[in-house]
C-alpha cells in the first residue's frame, strides 16, 4: 500500500441541493437527501496540515466543484441556480476532509477531463 501525497474532501448534498434537483423541469422521479449522499463525490486536495487550510483550498476549487455536482444532476445550465457563490455551495453541501489517502495499487492512475 502507497500513501500519496493528496489530501481528500467529500462533497456531501444537503437539502438545498435536493430541493433543486427535486424542482428541475424534467424531474421525473424525486430523489431524498439519502438518495443523493449515498454516493458522493470525492475531491483529491493538496495536502494540508489543518482542515483550515484544507476549506481554504475548497473556497478556491468550489467553482468547479459546484459546476460537476450540477452537471451530473442536469447538463442544461440553463436550469441551473442563478446564484453559484461560495455561500451558496457552503449551504449546499457538507465537506468533510482527510489527511490521509492510500493506494494499494502498483497500476498508475489514469486521468480523464471531465
Amino acid at each position: 500500500m502507497y500513501m500519496i501525497d493528496r489530501g481528500v474532501a467529500i462533497i456531501r448534498p444537503r437539502q438545498p441541493f435536493v430541493d433543486w434537483i427535486n424542482g428541475l423541469p424534467d424531474a421525473d422521479m424525486k430523489v431524498n437527501l439519502e438518495d443523493v449522499r449515498s454516493d458522493c463525490l470525492v475531491v483529491l486536495i493538496s495536502p494540508f496540515v489543518s482542515e483550515a487550510d484544507a476549506m481554504e483550498e475548497i473556497a478556491e476549487l468550489y467553482e468547479d466543484i459546484f459546476k460537476t455536482e450540477l452537471t451530473d444532476w442536469c447538463p442544461e445550465q440553463k436550469w441551473w441556480p442563478a446564484k453559484r457563490d461560495l455561500e451558496t455551495f457552503r449551504q449546499w453541501f457538507d465537506i468533510e476532509v482527510h489527511a490521509l489517502v492510500a493506494d494499494p495499487f502498483d497500476e498508475e492512475i489514469r486521468k480523464e477531463p471531465y
